[in-house]
């Protein structure tokens, strides 16, 4: 977005509206799920397959891709962008470029592949080249330390995202039905607000075990004699139990609440919860500067009897390497 309003500086952005989608969502991924039901989406149009037990059937995978995009062209009219790898981590990095890279060709595709690739923010791609790092292989490379202490991130993401990682493909597509409903069997005044709190509950729970969101609510309040049935189309923001708390309780009509014998949820237009890679980097970055300093100064007063800091070149040139590190770490990424 940014580099779409540098180069576009009277760009105008409308707001996303997810119902919008839902239907061309499913209709894609549901071709998609005929080749094989292993799909995990992690976005409207992103998503892994796990086609370890499916593309024999087509000879190799890139016969199996082709016959996919086959069918999505033909069905649809998309045409899909894909890449292949032993895991998660080299299928991420390789896509886009239409090809399986096999376990015998990662190191030359790696050592090749630039660090552009990895979808860091820009301010990390900026430093890496700074120290002459390049490609993806190089990265791969760097000690733990390096990257905590000149880059900025956090050690557990360090070790658990910067290095390969053999997590499987959770499907989650075709997305199962997301609802619940609670009958009232109580008579005391707040026995439908208990109600609302339980339902509520549950939605909440199901949507983030499934890692789905959904743009409409249809919900269902019930009497001995009578059925009122809404749907609610939420707003931008994050889903909670407390706001679908309010929800509910803002919609019930007076008149049922006393007599209210069950209320049921049900959400649609169900999509995979949108979360860009450049966010994932973004939240794993140590971006608190007040914690960093003061960590650093009670360091800096212990070891060196000062709380003074001075610039990273000053310590830089004064080739005092442990001091130089301190002041790294107290400044974020700032750099020499």
């Amino acid at each position: 977005m940014r580099l779409a309003r540098r180069r576009c500086p009277g760009l105008e952005v409308r707001e996303f509206r997810p119902e919008d989608y839902s239907d061309r969502f499913e209709q894609v991924w549901s071709s998609v799920a005929g080749f094989t039901p292993m799909v995990q989406t992690t976005d409207l149009h992103k998503g892994y397959l796990d086609i370890t037990k499916d593309y024999k059937r087509f000879g190799n995978a890139d016969s199996m891709v082709r016959s996919l995009n086959e069918e999505l062209t033909k069905t649809t009219g998309l045409n899909i962008k894909w890449g292949g790898g032993a895991d998660k981590w080299m299928a991420w990095l390789a896509r886009g470029h239409n090809q399986f890279i096999t376990p015998a060709m990662e190191s030359l595709v790696l050592s090749k592949l630039s660090i552009e690739a990895m979808a860091l923010p820009e301010r990390v791609t900026d430093r890496l080249h700074h120290f002459d790092i390049h490609s993806v292989a190089q990265v791969m490379e760097l000690p733990s330390r390096f990257l905590e202490s000149h880059l900025g991130f956090d050690r557990n993401f360090v070790l658990k995202c910067l290095t390969r990682h053999k997590e499987p493909v959770r499907p989650n597509f075709p997305p199962r039905k997301i609802e619940a409903c609670v009958d009232i069997t109580e008579s005391d005044e707040q026995a439908y607000q208990r109600a609302i709190t339980e339902v509520a509950n549950d939605i909440a729970v199901q949507l983030m075990k499934s890692n789905m969101q959904t743009s409409c609510l249809r919900i269902i309040y019930k009497t001995k004699l009578l059925k009122h049935e809404v749907d609610h189309k939420l707003s931008q923001g994050v889903f909670t139990e407390g706001r679908l708390t309010k929800i509910l309780i803002d919609l019930l009509p007076d008149e049922m609440q006393h007599s209210l014998k069950s209320i049921g949820v049900e959400a649609r237009g169900l999509l995979p919860r949108q979360v860009t890679q450049d966010l994932l980097w973004e939240k794993s970055l140590t971006n608190n500067a007040a914690e960093q300093l003061e960590r650093a100064q009670n360091k800096l007063r212990s070891r060196y009897g000062s709380e003074l800091l001075v610039s990273g070149s000053t310590a830089y040139a004064r080739q005092q390497p442990r001091f130089a590190q301190l002041v790294y770490q107290s400044r974020g990424l700032t750099l020499p």
